[in-house]
Formats: structure tokens, C-alpha cells, sequence
């Protein structure tokens, strides 16, 4: 079983990096709400 910190390292990789923004959904669901500081 992958850790958390194995499938956000693999999420950072491939949405970042690799700039497959299409794979977002093979890591967040849909209903994803981010819960931090924004700086708008």
C-alpha cells in the first residue's frame, strides 16, 4: 500500500512536473475543496 506522502509525491510529479494536469482526477476527487491560506 502506498503512503500518503508516496501518492502526493507521485500527484506533485506528474501534475507539476510532468505539467499532466488532465491526470488531476487520479489524485483529488471531484469535490475537492483545498483548505488553506489564499493570496488573492
Amino acid at each position: 500500500m502506498k503512503s500518503n506522502a508516496d501518492i502526493v509525491r507521485a500527484a506533485c510529479h506528474v501534475i507539476w512536473t510532468q505539467g499532466q494536469g488532465d491526470r488531476v482526477p487520479e489524485f483529488y476527487s471531484e469535490g475537492f475543496t483545498a483548505d488553506y491560506a489564499s493570496t488573492d
